[in-house]
């Protein structure tokens, strides 16, 4: 008989013997919502490993072990199959892993890591758009559909960073194309770099920088489009042969690039041979979107960043103090500036600047004009730096030829429809100036300042055809809308305070000003009116109320077919006409003849960069479309890449991407 300890013990063998084959059984525990959801996104991209997803896959197929052991081994094994039996799923396991085993190897080892990377754009590539693989119809509601978007365009961004620092591209005799190539796998792959839509040349393709890299600070939009491709900023690189439009550009210029990598063929193709893909460079501000395997594609792009990144290279804000009291030292800046190649087929809209100010006062409304695409496909804007310390019809003389100097040279036989359709913005007295582009002088101005006929005084030909400019001026046909953004028509009073009576002391004109009146009242004796004598007015004396010069400018009539408009700060909280923003009251902003007038309460320093100024504005353009396209429709190129395929029309992406 066996004794009742010993029982216990024998059962509990027994019982231990059994559970080898019993079932663990099944439980569940309450856990919270958000911890459950970020358990079920986590993914290469967010966390340290791969997603459950993939995670899973490897498990059903006994992979798991595998892939931390040799990962390059267990991919070339899941490459076989993904071959062998296309699917969605393993293509995106691929891509994942890919992305992860690159990851790890990027340090010790860049290149296995650049074919890694490459590996990762090539599988998402296929997800999204191999026909021989089975599509899902519900696949955009998948999170993994987004992710493997995120995945292509992380591990593109990767390719390119690696591929700058452990390639050398091959350039073509033209430097229109390059090549490179790339080992990976079993076969690694070919690569064409082509570019797309671009004005600009070739040779002035510089250096590339990536635009996420930087975070803009002074402009209060940013203008990120989402879609597939990596946002680039490229250096523009002067080009040895000068064109006519060279010398609109600034000394430093970056402008935005979108990269996309297209895969040639199919995830099918025979194993072991080599690749070949394009990687294609796009001009966001000209193409959206592209077309790939019959879907329109909307393209990732970064407008902002290229635009901070020119404007900390240029720092014009150093400009600005010195064009006010000491004008002569940035004489050779004067001019127009383009921060993007003349285009044909868009309006030019030139935006003129004030008082102790620069172009760089437009930036915030130029980034958020050019940020809306119905404006940016058909405006190209245009900015002119002058030093603004020099007397007003000085300016608008340097203003007046600057408009003609690049007629003639962007447009010399004047068969530019877009070109005779130009928009002038001026804030402030750029305003003033811009008017003066629409205005007809007669010979007001002349008989103001001097006492005798232009026609008889003894002058050169140089100094007879400046003064001809300054004083004698007819409206520029070309221009057919113009915006005055808190403009004192009528001058301001903060010119004859103290404030603005020291300025006006501070300020040292010019030799190129002073000594062509002095030249002229020594060859000519008593030509100037005795409030002209030997005191030529600066601009600060120009924007005094009591100036004969405002008084003139402001009783000059325009052409009725312009179409004009006025937006004015009020910051009084008063009625409008004993509002003010501080610096030019209601009453001198206000103009009878005008096709609108809209208030926004700012001041006269915010006025220009407030939301609903550049909303008006942009009210304004859509306008001008409108008139423009009623009286002269302009038939626009289509730059949309034609389908590679032969297909009649594209069909849409999925909206997850727009």
């Amino acid at each position: 008989m066996i004794r009742r300890p010993y029982r216990r013990h024998v059962l509990v063998l027994l019982l231990a013997g059994l559970s080898i084959a019993c079932s663990p059984g099944v439980h569940v525990r309450t856990v919270r919502t958000d911890t459950m959801l970020a358990k079920m996104r986590a993914n290469v991209l967010n966390s340290g490993s791969v997603s459950p997803r993939t995670m899973q896959l490897l498990s059903r197929y006994d992979l798991k072990a595998n892939f931390r052991r040799d990962p390059i081994e267990t991919l070339s094994v899941l490459d076989g199959m993904v071959r062998e039996e296309p699917n969605q799923e393993l293509a995106f396991a691929m891509a994942e892993l890919s992305f992860d085993a690159a990851r790890r190897a990027e340090r010790r080892h860049p290149e296995q890591s650049l074919g890694l990377y490459f590996g990762t754009v090539a599988y998402a590539y296929y997800y999204l758009f191999d026909p021989t693989l089975p599509h899902n119809d519900t696949a955009q509601f998948d999170p993994q559909y987004r992710l493997t978007c995120d995945l292509y365009n992380r591990a593109l961004a990767k390719c390119i960073r690696l591929a700058q620092k452990t390639q050398k591209s091959e350039k073509s005799e033209h430097c229109v194309e390059d090549k490179m190539n790339v080992e990976f796998g079993d076969g690694g792959i070919e690569i064409e770099i082509t570019r797309h839509g671009f004005l600009w040349n070739a040779e002035e393709f510089g250096p590339f920088l990536f635009a996420n890299d930087y975070e803009v600070q002074g402009l209060e939009n940013r203008y990120h489009t989402y879609g597939l491709g990596v946002p680039l900023i490229c250096e523009r690189r002067p080009r040895e042969a000068v064109s006519p439009q060279d010398k609109f550009y600034p000394e430093r210029t970056s402008f935005p690039v979108t990269a996309f990598l297209r895969m040639d063929g199919g995830l099918c193709d025979a194993k072991g041979c080599r690749r070949h893909a394009t990687l294609e460079l796009h001009d966001p501000l000209r193409s959206q979107s592209i077309e790939v395997a019959g879907q329109v594609v909307p393209l990732e792009s970064n407008l902002t960043a290229p635009l901070g990144f020119h404007l900390a290279e240029t720092r014009l804000e150093r400009l600005e103090l010195k064009s006010l009291l000491r004008p002569g030292s940035v004489a050779d800046r004067t001019g127009l500036y383009m921060l993007e190649p003349y285009d044909p087929e868009k309006i030019p809209v030139v935006m003129v600047h004030g008082l102790w100010s620069s172009p760089l006062i437009w930036m915030t409304m130029f980034n958020d004009l050019r940020g809306d695409p119905k404006l940016r496909e058909r405006y190209q804007f245009w900015f002119f730096l002058y030093p603004t310390g020099n007397p007003i019809p000085y300016s608008a003389g340097s203003l007046r030829k600057v408009l003609t100097d690049v007629r003639q040279s962007l447009d010399p036989d004047q068969s530019d429809e877009t070109f005779e359709q130009m928009v002038l913005v001026g804030h402030s007295m750029g305003g003033i100036l811009a008017k003066m582009m629409v205005q007809e002088s007669g010979s007001d101005l002349w008989n103001l300042v001097s006492t005798q006929p232009f026609e008889t005084i003894n002058a050169t030909p140089e100094e007879r055809e400046r003064l001809q400019r300054i004083f004698f001026y007819h409206r520029e046909p070309y221009v057919r809308r113009v915006v005055f953004v808190a403009t004192p028509h009528r001058g301001s009073e903060l010119a004859v305070k103290p404030l603005g009576r020291l300025g006006s002391a501070l300020i040292s004109l010019p030799k190129t000003v002073t000594e062509v009146g002095a030249k002229l009242a020594q060859r000519n004796p008593g030509i100037f009116n005795t409030e002209f004598e030997g005191n030529l007015p600066t601009s600060v004396d120009t924007l005094s109320p009591e100036s004969p010069i405002i008084q003139v400018v402001a009783e000059l009539k325009r052409d009725d077919e312009l179409a004009a408009h006025s937006i004015i700060g009020d910051i009084s909280g008063t009625t409008p006409e004993k509002g003010t923003d501080g610096v030019v009251p209601y009453t001198s902003a206000h103009l009878e003849d005008v096709d609108s007038e809209y208030i926004v309460p700012a001041s006269h320093s915010d006025c220009l960069a407030h939301p609903l100024t550049v909303l008006e504005v942009r009210r304004i353009l859509l306008e001008h479309l409108e008139s423009v396209d009623a009286k002269h429709p302009i038939q626009l190129l289509d730059h949309r890449e034609p389908a590679s395929d032969g297909s009649e029309e594209p069909k849409l992406l999925p909206a997850v991407l727009k």
